[in-house]
């Protein structure tokens, strides 16, 4: 389902690292009361602190001022309105940056100068009228600038001349960049996060991200009693837990620090290994467990509902085409903790059909029905389906639609190895990490999320398998997460179309709101990422009291018409099958895409332009008539034809 959503985007990383924000320690006054008693917040609201990654109070606005619109008439530069910071003893400092004001409570005529106290004297560092304080920021010095010694820092505000008042002064605060006041050493650094999930037992690499400056030294400290040195180490931890892990660098007569919250999982017993090629009928495939810790003396091998014990490989022949669900796990092993495969086995002429598997909020518009139903009855090889919806029970009733409308597509003719398999998706959003880092996110883990990694692990690379999620990205995203933990390497073995965005240069949307986060993440996943916006898939439209003729006469045709209603309405979810089925054949159906870099973290992602060859794909028009002809010849039992090159 399509629907509007607009959010703002948050701000970048703070410039400064982790040096402390002196103004946290210092004494602040300030005199607005002098002028009025309808001050807003207080004088310390603005100040951020870079090493707890807070405000240093917590208040609603983060702002310091009079009430909106209050008029404190002509001020004069002798007798202003102030903000001030003393310290008892002198302080370092080389670098001053102060946020200006909300761009709703415009100031272009208040004149300001900000003072540091040096030697018991004020020292000017900056003199201007509007400027910073109605936009921006103002800035002085910066690392490796020479340092001063202060012991009191301030802000003056006053009128520009004898008859201009000054009205709705404010000072604001902005998370990452605000009234601080520092010493910036001339290094900085980060440290790198795992390309895995860390794990007990087995070694985690860590590297150091050189953000400014050249360190020359490299100390660590795991935070389990061991450290090392060097720009990139080794570390196994025993135990599984959370550690902070602390880098102290050293160079140019400084010293920068870091710290990361590792996150040390259980150990990963075993996982299969991918395939690389297609399987056949017919034609044996050796299927092979890799051993991350230790090994088993013995595995037990299902396939669907049959088991047998066996060891770290084995072969099997399958004597009839169809999706095969392959799980292994130590013999002893709850099979939950195993590892999945699901395994395509072809004829020879049905290898290059494009692989889908379906991820799908059925219960929620008349689209995901006829989505779900197009797919079944194309020449699309349909590995399963997985339910996704969060709240209010929604996921059991749209589990239940699949089987619903799965089981109207059989009794309107759907072949028995046409019938998925289906798989319980989440039933809520994922959540942001403390960090705000991507990778740290914590995947929900579902039979859903499971059966994406087990399409990538049966994979053939020459054909990679495309989910179609046409609700929130949850399942998706999930598996990109615990795909990363496990150190599997999707790339080339999955593409996403994700159903979501608009015509505002946003993703933002119903989709994208019902887990704003999942976007975020499958965006910087680095997997070949694609997005059919609203306003683009919206325009395949239905109107049933004149196109009625167009459903097939069964009950899965009979079940579609009813459910639509009786005005005209978009079809949004089959226009991703329809752009797969394009793609694949060189259809003109996909007429114009743009690559797009995204930034921000929450439901509107706003993006821009970018050439990057893995860029996400945003399709910004389609041809709605073809895509059209194409889902209502299919429903009525005339596939466009999609074997080893297509063509009808």
């Amino acid at each position: 389902m399509i629907a509007m959503l607009y959010l703002l985007v948050p701000l970048g990383a703070m410039a400064y690292g982790q040096a402390p924000n002196l103004l946290a320690s210092a004494e602040i006054t300030s005199n607005l009361h002098a002028y009025t008693d309808e001050v807003r917040g207080e004088s310390r609201d603005m100040v951020w602190d870079p090493v707890k990654d807070s405000f240093v109070r917590d208040s609603q606005w983060h702002e310091y001022g009079v009430a909106f619109g209050a008029d404190l008439g002509v001020v004069a530069e002798a007798t202003p309105a102030w903000w001030m910071a003393e310290w008892d003893d002198p302080v370092e400092v080389n670098w001053v940056c102060l946020s200006g004001a909300y761009p709703n409570q415009p100031q272009p005529r208040t004149a300001w100068v900000i003072e540091a106290r040096m030697d018991g004297r004020w020292q000017e560092l900056g003199r201007g009228a509007g400027g910073w304080y109605d936009s921006g920021q103002f800035e002085w010095g910066g690392r490796g600038a020479a340092s001063v010694w202060l012991d009191g820092f301030r802000v003056r505000l006053f009128s520009p001349d004898s008859e201009t008042s000054l009205s709705s002064i404010h000072l604001r605060g902005e998370a990452g960049v605000s009234w601080v006041v520092a010493r910036l050493p001339s290094i900085e650094v980060a440290i790198r996060p795992p390309s895995r999930m860390a794990r007990a037992t087995r070694p985690v690499s860590l590297g150091v991200e050189v953000l400014a400056g050249a360190p020359e030294r490299f100390v660590w400290d795991f935070g389990d009693g061991s450290t090392a040195e060097g720009p990139v180490v080794e570390h196994t931890y025993a135990k599984p837990g959370a550690y902070e892990v602390r880098l102290t660098c050293r160079g140019g007569g400084d010293t920068a620090s870091a710290r990361y919250d590792l996150e040390v999982g259980e150990p990963m017993e075993i996982a299969l290994k991918p395939l690389h090629g297609p399987v056949m009928v017919g034609e044996p495939v050796t299927l092979e467990v890799e051993e991350m810790l230790g090994s088993a003396a013995r595995y037990v091998w299902r396939v669907g509902d049959v088991a047998e014990q066996g060891g770290a490989r084995k072969t099997f022949v399958f004597a009839r085409p169809g999706v095969y669900h392959v799980l292994v796990s130590a013999d002893g092993m709850d099979p939950s903790q195993g590892s999945e495969m699901l395994i395509r086995v072809h004829e020879p002429q049905t290898v290059s059909l494009p692989q889908v598997l379906l991820d799908t909020d059925q219960k929620n518009e008349q689209d995901d029905q006829h989505y779900l139903a197009y797919a079944l009855f194309s020449e699309l090889d349909v590995l399963g389906v997985n339910s996704v919806h969060h709240g209010g029970g929604q996921e059991e009733l749209n589990y239940e639609e699949i089987l619903n409308v799965i089981d109207l597509c059989r009794r309107s003719g759907l072949p028995s190895d046409r019938v998925p398999l289906v798989f319980r998706g989440a039933d809520e959003r994922l959540v942001v990490p403390a960090s705000g880092r991507w990778e740290d996110t914590e995947p929900i883990v579902t039979d859903a999320s499971r059966a994406i990694l087990a399409a990538a692990r049966g994979a053939d690379p020459a054909h990679p398998v495309w989910v179609l999620p046409v609700g929130p990205g949850t399942n998706v995203a999930s598996a990109l997460l615990m795909a990363r933990r496990e150190g599997l390497d999707l790339e080339g073995r999955l593409r996403i179309m994700w159903l979501a965005g608009n015509d505002t240069g946003a993703i933002g949307e119903f989709n994208a709101n019902n887990d704003p986060w999942s976007g975020y993440v499958m965006a910087q996943s680095g997997i070949e990422f694609w997005i059919m916006p609203a306003h683009v898939s919206g325009r395949l439209m239905i109107d049933v009291t004149r196109e009625a003729h167009l459903y097939p006469d069964n009950p899965l045709g009979d079940y579609l018409e009813r459910i639509v209603p009786r005005h005209s309405k978009s079809l949004f979810d089959p226009c991703c099958l329809a752009a797969v089925i394009a793609m694949h054949l060189g259809r003109e159906w996909v007429l114009e895409v743009t690559g797009v870099a995204l930034g921000g973290q929450d439901a509107n992602y706003q993006w821009t332009p970018s050439d990057d060859p893995k860029a996400t794909r945003v399709i910004w028009e389609i041809d709605q008539e073809a895509m059209k002809v194409d889902l209502f010849d299919t429903l009525r039992g005339r596939p466009t034809n999609l074997v080893v090159g297509g063509g009808e």
